[in-house]
């Protein structure tokens, strides 16, 4: 890695940023915490110049991009699982890019906004018909329904466990009128009434029998021509709501469109806060940042397509550590995921990457152990790998992995389970002997050694290759005697006296860097 310098004038300074964006070969600084910014805190950029218009209008189309996923075009199932991506003409991103965009987001927001109100008001009918349905064969308006200075109206439901004998006796009472409306699956709904001065001995009744209140004094009119009322709302809430549908399906068609004005201002957006964070004179743009060695000249080549542009290499500040990028071998690189998933090495660290990779794809293959299913997963994985269209390094993990699967299944006779024995075939009886090394199911402790083995095996490597990257980073005496001194891991690992050997070791290989 290379630490860079650029200086370009302000007018030509969007060109350089999207030529930068585009090649995609230099990891930019962030210069407002570098030693030039604590010089020059004049050159920085204020919060105040953060793109804010343009930050809400990416918002704006990520919501409306959402919002019409929802009334796209089916994806099949393959294609669902992989979500490829759009392969968009040079000459239609151009085109439409240049598109203004507010014109269907403000569409797309008049309707999301009107099928939240219609959904909220077909929430409120739905509950209002739930309310009402035990009492659409009361033939009495609601508004009747109340109290009056001498007596108490007062509609309820008693739960069903409540006994029905009860229920009969309190209705019986002199002193109370309990009017059964309806019996259903949740309740008894009634209506009670009675003179306020017998509040005293009737409430005690009600409570006995676990009546509850519902009120229904909100409503007007009687309830079977209030749930007619409802019910033909709903048809035309419903209606609305699918005029609704109709249109955001339509507009969902230039959901291509819409991709491409969000990913073009995501990307103006990356190059405005790159110049945010880069030091500005009047005239000028100042920028640094880190590349791989060989891609240098093409720096230089896009610096002289410029006329202000300049390039230099420049020394990175004292404890500087540049951006780290894995790099390996092409049958090697699918397992840079399970690097980047536990952490990434620092820049002078050894890349673990070559050194994981046999061992992750054996333990895989040694979990499966059947190379009918290794067989399955690596056609399944060829096949996605020719549907997707990029980030393909998992499928080449799996790939890789069921390989291995093959291998190990055909080792222990594992093809589909035990299929392979129990069809009356005699070819694939051939082939499964001809390829057996072992049966774990007859010597399962030979299974046992195996997988403890090789475990052991990959905790020798690892030490082996600490001790490497120690010694490769000169360390000093005391790391290594740690390793592989007394009551190291390496002793405790193989039970041998290590001591001797790491001491030796030490001689060998730091020499004159040995205290005397």
């Amino acid at each position: 890695m290379s630490k860079c310098a650029l200086l370009v004038h302000k007018s030509e300074k969007d060109t350089l940023l999207e030529k930068l964006q585009d090649e995609a070969i230099i990891h930019l600084s962030d210069l407002k915490e570098s030693t030039l910014a604590e010089k020059y805190p004049d050159l920085l950029t204020s919060e105040e110049e953060r793109p804010k218009e343009l930050e809400d209008t990416i918002s704006a189309l990520s919501s409306t991009i959402g919002y019409l996923e929802r009334y796209a075009e089916k994806k099949g199932l393959l294609e669902g699982l992989l979500g490829g991506r759009m392969v968009v003409d040079t000459n239609e991103w151009k085109r439409v890019r240049q598109e203004d965009p507010h014109a269907i987001l403000a569409e797309c927001t008049e309707l999301e906004t009107e099928e939240r109100e219609l959904r909220t008001h077909e929430s409120h009918l739905r509950t209002q018909v739930e309310s009402l349905r035990p009492w659409e064969s009361l033939d009495t308006p609601m508004e009747e329904l109340k109290s009056t200075e001498r007596v108490t109206v007062v509609a309820g439901v008693v739960p069903n466990h409540v006994p029905r004998g009860r229920v009969q006796e309190v209705s019986e009472h002199e002193d109370i009128h309990l009017e059964v409306v309806t019996e259903r699956t949740d309740g008894i709904y009634c209506v009670a009434v009675y003179l306020n001065e017998a509040r005293d001995s009737v409430q005690p009744l009600l409570k006995e029998i676990e009546f509850e209140n519902i009120d229904l004094a909100r409503f007007e009119g009687k309830p079977k021509a209030i749930l007619k009322e409802a019910e033909r709302e709903l048809s035309q809430v419903e209606g609305k709501r699918e005029g609704v549908r109709a249109r955001a399906s339509q507009i969902a068609k230039e959901l291509g469109k819409l991709y491409i004005l969000h990913d073009h201002r995501l990307n103006v957006l990356q190059r405005r806060l790159a110049e945010n964070r880069s030091l500005n004179t009047k005239e000028t743009l100042y920028l640094e940042g880190w590349l791989r060695d060989g891609d240098y000249s093409k720096l230089e080549e896009i610096a002289e397509q410029l006329d202000t542009a300049t390039v230099m290499k420049v020394k990175p500040a004292q404890g500087e550590a540049p951006p780290v990028e894995l790099k390996n071998r092409k049958p090697v690189r699918p397992f840079e995921m399970i690097t980047e998933l536990y952490g990434m090495p620092r820049a002078k660290e050894m890349d673990p990457t070559p050194l994981l990779a046999p061992f992750f794809a054996i333990f895989f293959g040694l979990c499966l152990t059947d190379a009918g299913y290794g067989i399955v997963l690596a056609v399944l994985s060829l096949i996605l790998m020719r549907k997707i269209r990029g980030g393909r390094k998992l499928l080449q993990l799996l790939f890789i992995s069921s390989l291995a699967t093959v291998a190990m299944g055909a080792m222990v006779g594992g093809w589909f389970g035990d299929a392979f024995e129990r069809l009356p075939i005699g070819f694939l009886h051939s082939l499964r002997n001809s390829l057996l090394v072992f049966d774990p199911m007859k010597t399962p402790l030979t299974f046992f050694g195996l997988a403890v083995g090789l475990g052991y095996v990959q905790i020798l490597f690892g030490l082996c290759a600490a001790f490497y990257d120690n010694v490769r980073k000169r360390i000093g005496l005391e790391n290594v005697v740690r390793l592989c001194g007394a009551d190291s891991p390496l002793q405790r690992e193989t039970g041998l006296d290590c001591e001797p050997c790491g001491l030796w070791c030490v001689q060998s290989l730091f020499g004159n860097l040995l205290p005397g």
